[in-house]
């Protein structure tokens, strides 16, 4: 889970570098932490990461989200002690203690 993110991106990096011939817009439209997003790429075909980018935003949502009453945040919020918070959540979590 932890090198999903870097690794979906690269692969993005990989696709849009080969040039063989004209390269396709794509583009990726969808709600995702209380907002829409537009994500466009090239690719030498056309490709669709729709599904790609949806389960990530979800499982981001699902820890970080405070709109979500069943996100991970949102229990620890409330004084939930049975939860148990995913990787997400522990990088962005010590990245701010980092800032702080």
């Amino acid at each position: 889970m932890k090198y999903f993110l870097p690794a979906l991106m690269s692969l993005f990096l990989i696709a849009s570098c080969q040039r063989s011939g004209k390269l396709i817009e794509n583009e990726s439209v969808g709600y995702a932490q209380g907002t829409t997003y537009q994500i466009k790429y090239l690719t030498a075909q056309p490709a669709s990461y729709q599904e790609s980018f949806d389960s990530i935003f979800a499982a981001i949502d699902q820890s970080m989200s405070t709109y979500q009453e069943t996100s991970a945040i949102s229990r620890l919020n409330r004084g939930d002690s049975d939860v148990v918070v995913d990787e997400y959540f522990s990088q962005v979590f010590s990245r701010s203690l980092e800032v702080a």
